[in-house]
């Protein structure tokens, strides 16, 4: 990457800085490079790949993933300890992770509860077409399903 510095008396001057993008590669990479400091961080990629999920499934795949990642995270910081790359004072990454798995469980509990009331939705859309289908009016089928006049509507 090129940074221009622009100074007040009018000129400027470019610096060439060298970049790694760190949440390119995975614990297995880093760790191979040397850079086990970096672990930490890692965390935040996870993170906000877990907020970027959107769908149940999404959240499902990324839950069994991130289980996996974390207990790599955990043995490289294990690792990077006895190797004396980390200072043995890695308190915050461990409590980092308690955090991550977390955030996780919550995440999977909110995936199952958002699958369970998809599939009620879509159970009762059934019903709810094959109630219209029956002749029944919109009025009535609302009241038995609870579903809203414009989703009815839709339907019938």
């Amino acid at each position: 990457m090129t940074l221009r510095l622009k100074f007040p008396d009018g000129s400027s001057h470019d610096y060439g800085v060298k970049t790694f993008n760190f949440l390119a590669h995975t614990v297995e990479e880093l760790e191979e490079r040397g850079l086990t400091i970096l672990l930490p961080f890692y965390v935040l990629k996870l993170r906000r790949r877990l907020d970027k999920a959107g769908s149940a499934e999404e959240h499902a795949a990324l839950a069994e993933e991130m289980s996996t990642v974390i207990g790599e995270l955990m043995g490289a910081v294990e690792r990077g300890e006895h190797a004396g790359m980390l200072d043995g004072d890695c308190e915050e990454f461990k409590e980092a992770d308690v955090v991550l798995s977390e955030y996780l469980l919550t995440y999977s509990e909110e995936a199952a509860i958002k699958a369970r009331e998809e599939g009620q939705r879509e159970g009762k859309l059934d019903v709810a077409k094959n109630m219209l289908s029956l002749g029944m009016s919109v009025d009535d089928v609302a009241k038995y399903t609870r579903l809203p006049h414009s989703s009815l509507e839709q339907l019938a």
